[in-house]
């Protein structure tokens, strides 16, 4: 009876692989994650309050055309969530300091 090389060629040992290793902590990970967060936070309201500054300025005849067309354009760039998240940001702008006369 021949015995099969098989079985010899499924056992043979596989080469160890060395595996990266993050050179973070999970905490140190979830710390970037929050400060980058607050960064973004940070970067939309000031975008959101440029463009609130730029509405107010213009004409009342063309400002909503004029935001409709700078919405479009950020949708165009970088994706229409974050057209919408800045648009978000504007109204929250709008109310905390427009309506309150900070203007």
């Amino acid at each position: 009876m021949a015995q099969s090389i098989l079985p010899t060629l499924l056992t043979k040992p596989s080469k160890q692989r060395a595996t990266w290793k993050s050179p973070f902590t999970d905490e140190q990970r979830v710390h970037f994650d929050k400060i980058a967060a607050q960064q973004k936070r940070i970067d939309d309201m000031a975008t959101a309050r440029e463009l609130v500054q730029m509405f107010y300025a213009r004409d009342k005849a063309e400002r909503n055309t004029w935001l409709r067309e700078a919405l479009n354009r950020i949708a165009s760039k970088r994706g229409s969530g974050h057209a919408s998240n800045i648009r978000t940001c504007m109204t929250e702008i709008k109310t905390n300091e427009y309506q309150n006369n900070i203007l």
